[in-house]
C-alpha cells in the first residue's frame, strides 16, 4: 500500500484479465462484484471493487487463483495479467476483514477466503462504489512490464457479454 501525496488518497490495485479489459477502457470504470459477505448464497452482501495493497500478484490471491492449465488454455482468462493501481479516498475504502466483520460475514464464510487466499487476505481491500478512470493512475501488463493507455482508440470495438437477468 503506498500513501498518495493527497493524504486523503491511498493507492491500491485492481487485478484482472485481458478479456476484461476492452469492456473496463470503455466504460471508464471497474465494476462492482459480488462482495463473497456469504458463501451459502449467490450474491451474500453489497457489492464491492475487490483491491490489494499487493503491487504483484500472489499465488492464492483471492479470484486470481488458477491452474497452470488455465492460463495456458485460454492467457486471456489469466487474472494476474493485468493491474489497474488506482488512488481512491482513504474514507471509502475498508480492509476486507474489517469491512466483512462489519457486514455480518460468518467466521465460516471469512475463513473460506483466508484460505482461498493462501493466507494474503490481510492486504485485500474493498470499495462499495465502481472506480472512475479519473481514480486511475495507471494500467500494466504484468507479462510484458508495459504501459497500457487508459483509452480505447477511436473505432476499436468492444465485446460485451449478453445482458443476462
Amino acid at each position: 500500500m503506498v500513501e498518495s501525496r493527497d493524504t486523503h488518497l491511498i493507492q491500491l490495485h485492481h487485478f484482472t484479465c485481458m478479456a476484461n479489459l476492452s469492456n473496463i477502457l470503455s466504460d471508464g470504470f471497474l465494476r462492482t462484484t459480488e462482495s463473497k459477505v456469504a458463501f451459502h448464497h449467490a450474491n451474500g452482501g453489497p457489492n464491492v471493487v475487490w483491491l490489494t495493497a499487493q503491487s504483484t500478484p500472489e499465488p492464492g490471491m483471492i479470484g486470481l487463483r488458477q491452474t497452470d492449465w488455465a492460463k495456458s488454455a485460454n492467457p486471456m482468462l489469466d487474472k494476474y495479467r493485468i493491474r489497474i493501481t488506482v488512488a481512491v479516498p482513504r474514507k471509502q475504502v475498508v480492509q476486507w476483514s474489517k469491512w466483512a466483520k462489519a457486514q455480518r460475514s460468518s467466521s465460516n464464510s471469512m475463513l473460506k477466503v483466508v484460505k482461498a487466499s493462501g493466507g494474503g487476505a490481510r492486504s485485500y481491500y474493498v470499495i462499495e462504489r465502481p472506480v472512475m478512470r479519473q481514480e486511475w493512475i495507471e494500467i500494466v501488463d504484468m507479462e510484458t512490464g508495459r504501459y497500457v493507455p487508459m483509452v480505447i482508440p477511436v473505432g476499436m470495438k468492444t465485446i460485451r457479454p449478453p445482458m443476462t437477468g
